[in-house]
């Protein structure tokens, strides 16, 4: 009877425990919803809108940046990417100085589907464009044309957040900064974009902006999985101009190191889902055509790897046609266990507002530069580093990699080479002082 009786509290407690992360994670999307009143209170009502009624897109219809970015009558501050594929002004002094006259910041991206085709670049702009707002104290809303009756799939999603009021402080680590200080010292006078070290002030807001989307409010998903990885593919596999060091394929001991690691923090991984872009239909960018049958032969030979070292682990590739940008970044922060992300500019705010550890990694060169800062204090956030066989060599101009040499190397290779350390959380060869 003891025994049975230690047993059925130890049930009790799990679901106490269990119950309460539920209440928990519930409550952060409230408080948001309750914060930004462009929606609906209830969650369970929340709607898509793409009119918004402070600002008319309009307005700025065949206008260029120039004639039209800067202060507004009304107190806005428009930055705008025309229907010409230009702008907005790189420089953040010019909004800082009128400052006081600001009553909010407006982005509009002239075609949701642009944005959508390089949607980590253009994400970490928008979030340059934050640090400088919030650091002002000011509401920062965002506005995308959008064809009527398309599917919106990522930029779309982001008129989600519209607010009239400010967004978490820019800081780092609890240490606020100004406008002037985030624009002139941390941003060299620009708006910080995915090669600027700094972005990770704007890591509260992205923390905040991710926990709210990828929620049920948002985006409803049935089959999350425990651990989640990115697979950048694509244009990751070839160079075109000589200079695709810092995109690649990875060994496969890599994902496989950094999940066993994870299941001894999280406990045994049940299912592992990979998200990468689709191979085929009307949502395939025009720059990773070409190179589809590649790409989908090594997230197959990914999943059989996986397979073998988790045999008793479900594995899913989430990439059909159908999918968009937003399910994929759902599935990221959703993973209660382990997401990893790799070479790309697309899920590093996703990876960082995961549910359980998020792997990231150390980049080559300036892409996702704010990483390092960002796992600096982010203890889940964690960096890790591997050998890459990147696009230059894989595929160049006038020569091609042979494929058995491809496959060979991901099956093959130690990933031990190069310093991969996945213990030390977070992971640096020097603990030097942030930069």
């Amino acid at each position: 009877l003891t025994l049975l009786a230690l047993v059925f509290i130890s049930v009790i407690n799990v679901f106490n425990h269990s119950s309460n992360v539920r209440l928990q994670e519930e409550q952060e999307v409230t408080r948001f919803l309750l914060r930004n009143n462009s929606f609906d209170k209830d969650p369970r009502t929340v709607r898509y809108k793409s009119d918004l009624s402070f600002f008319d897109m309009k307005t700025v219809e065949g206008k260029s940046f120039e004639d039209v970015d800067g202060l507004q009558e009304d107190g806005t501050y428009l930055l705008l990417h025309d229907d010409f594929h230009r702008g907005p002004t790189e420089a953040c002094m010019p909004m800082v100085e009128e400052q006081d006259r600001i009553k909010r910041v407006h982005y509009h991206f002239s075609y949701c589907g642009t944005f959508d085709d390089m949607f980590g670049n253009r994400l970490a702009l928008l979030y340059g464009m934050k640090m400088v707002a919030y650091a002002m104290n000011k509401p920062f809303t965002f506005s995308c044309g959008h064809s009527e009756g398309k599917e919106p799939l990522g930029a779309a999603y982001l008129m989600k957040l519209n607010t009239d009021v400010p967004g978490p402080v820019t800081n780092r680590n609890g240490e606020e900064f100004t406008a002037e200080q985030v624009c002139r010292d941390y941003c060299a006078g620009h708006y910080c974009n995915w090669y600027f070290s700094n972005l990770d002030l704007a890591s509260d807001a992205m923390i905040e902006d991710w926990k709210y989307l990828a929620s049920p409010a948002v985006v409803s998903i049935e089959d999350y999985d425990d651990a989640v990885i990115h697979l950048r593919l694509g244009d990751g596999l070839y160079s075109t101009v000589g200079n695709n060091e810092g995109k690649g394929v990875f060994p496969h001991a890599t994902y496989v190191n950094l999940l066993k690691q994870a299941e001894k923090e999280k406990g045994r991984i049940n299912s592992i889902g990979i998200v990468t872009a689709p191979f085929k239909g009307d949502k395939l960018r025009q720059f990773d055509k070409g190179y589809t049958s590649l790409s989908e032969d090594i997230a197959l030979a990914l999943i059989r790897a996986l397979q073998e070292s988790f045999p008793k682990a479900q594995i899913r590739l989430h990439n059909s046609p159908e999918s968009t940008i937003i399910e994929s970044m759902a599935r990221l922060v959703n993973a209660p266990k382990v997401a990893v992300c790799g070479c790309s500019t697309l899920c590093p705010s996703a990876v960082l507002a995961t549910k359980g550890i998020g792997y990231i990694y150390k980049p080559v060169g300036a892409q996702n530069d704010w990483v390092r800062n960002a796992a600096m204090w982010h203890p889940n956030f964690r960096l890790f580093e591997t050998p890459m066989l990147n696009g230059m060599v894989i595929a160049s101009p006038g020569w091609a990699l042979e494929r058995p040499h491809i496959f060979g190397w991901m099956m093959k290779q130690d990933p031990l080479v190069g310093n991969v350390d996945i213990d030390d959380a977070p992971i640096f060869r020097n603990r030097e002082d942030l930069h």
